[in-house]
C-alpha cells in the first residue's frame, strides 16, 4: 500500500509566514491502522482532511486522541505525534514558519501547544466551506491558489510588524540552535524574561524548548544527508562530549542517538524523516510527487515523517 506525499512552496508574498504546502494522499482499504510519527520541528500548521477517520494522538497521554476534521491547527509541538488512518485519507497541510500562524490568528499560541484544535475554536467559522473547496478543486495547483486567496483575506486584517520574537527565531535557526538565552538577551540589551514572556505567547515555546528542537532537527539533517559519526555529531552540534549529545536526544525523542538512527533505518517510510525536518521545510527546494511503500497492512509498521 502507497502513501503520496508532495509538498510545495508558497508564493513570494506569503515566504515570511508559509514554509510548504504539504499533500497527502492513501486509497485505504488497510486491515490495521497506517501510522505516520511526526518528530518536533518547530513549526505549527493547519490541516484540512477530506477523508475518513483520520486521527491525532500522542503516545503515552491519555484522551490526546483526536479525529482530524476539515480545519485543524497542529500546534507547536516539542514532542512527537501520530496521524493513523485505515480508510481514504486526503489532506492539505499548510506549514507555517515559527510566528506565520501566530500572525494569521493572533492568539496565544501556548494554549495550542501540543494538541490539535479546531479552527471554529479560534473564531474561524469558515473551516469546514474551506475544506470542502479545497476537496473539490481537482489540481493541487488550484488548491494552492484558493488557500492563498484565503489566507491573504485574513492576513490583511492583521496588525503584521515584525516582531523581537520573530528575529531571535531567525537567529536561533540561522545558528542551528546552539545559542543561549542568556547570550541573545545581551547581545540585544533586551531583558531575558521580557524575551521568554513573548516567546511562550507568540511561539508557544520556551526559547530554550525552540533552539533544542532546532538544534535536533540540524543533527537529523547530517544524520540523513551525509551520514555523520558521533564524534561528528558531537563536535557541529556543539556538546560537551558523547554522553551530553545522548541526552539531548533522549529529550526530544525518548531515545538514544544510536537506536533512534537504528529504527529510523528499520522503518518504512524512513526516508521521510528528513522531509518534516525544519530544515527542509524552510529550504528554497519543492518535492516531487513520492510514494510510500508502507508494507504489510497487518504488521502495524510505522512512517515516520
Amino acid at each position: 500500500m502507497e502513501l503520496f506525499y508532495k509538498s510545495y512552496l508558497p508564493s513570494g508574498r506569503f515566504a515570511r509566514f508559509i514554509a510548504r504546502y504539504i499533500i497527502i494522499a492513501d486509497d485505504g482499504g488497510h486491515s490495521a491502522w497506517r501510522k505516520m510519527d511526526s518528530l518536533p520541528n518547530g513549526l505549527p500548521g493547519l490541516v484540512f482532511s477530506f477523508g475518513e477517520h483520520f486521527r491525532y494522538e500522542i503516545a503515552g497521554r491519555p484522551g490526546s486522541s483526536k479525529e482530524i476534521s476539515c480545519g485543524n491547527i497542529i500546534g507547536i509541538h516539542n514532542c512527537t505525534y501520530t496521524g493513523k488512518w485505515k480508510d481514504s485519507l486526503k489532506a492539505f497541510v499548510i506549514i507555517f514558519k515559527p510566528l506565520g500562524l501566530f500572525h494569521l490568528l493572533k492568539q496565544n499560541m501556548h494554549e495550542l501547544k501540543n494538541d490539535l484544535t479546531g479552527l471554529n475554536l479560534v473564531g474561524i467559522t469558515e473551516a469546514a466551506w474551506i475544506g470542502e473547496k479545497l476537496r473539490l478543486l481537482p489540481a493541487h495547483e488550484q488548491q494552492i491558489a484558493f488557500a492563498e486567496e484565503w489566507l491573504e483575506k485574513r492576513f490583511s486584517q492583521k496588525k503584521l510588524d515584525y516582531t523581537i520574537t520573530e528575529y531571535i527565531t531567525e537567529q536561533i535557526i540561522e545558528r542551528k540552535g546552539m545559542v543561549s538565552i542568556q547570550g541573545i538577551s545581551g547581545e540585544m540589551n533586551i531583558n531575558k524574561k521580557y524575551i521568554e514572556r513573548n516567546f511562550n505567547y507568540q511561539l508557544g515555546l520556551s526559547p530554550k524548548e525552540f533552539a533544542e528542537i532546532i538544534r535536533f532537527n540540524y543533527l537529523n539533517t547530517l544524520m540523513h544527508r551525509e551520514a555523520a559519526s558521533w564524534k561528528d555529531l558531537v563536535y557541529l552540534g556543539n556538546f560537551y562530549d558523547q554522553s551530553h549529545l545522548i541526552k539531548h536526544f533522549q529529550r526530544i525523542t525518548g531515545l538514544s542517538p544510536q537506536a533512534y538512527k537504528k529504527i529510523a533505518g528499520l522503518q518504512a517510510g524512513a526516508q521521510f524523516l528528513s522531509r518534516h525536518n525544519l530544515f527542509e521545510l524552510i529550504s528554497a527546494t519543492e518535492t516531487s510527487g513520492l510514494f510510500l511503500n508502507l508494507g504489510n497492512p497487518a504488521s502495524g509498521e510505522s512512517a515516520n515523517v
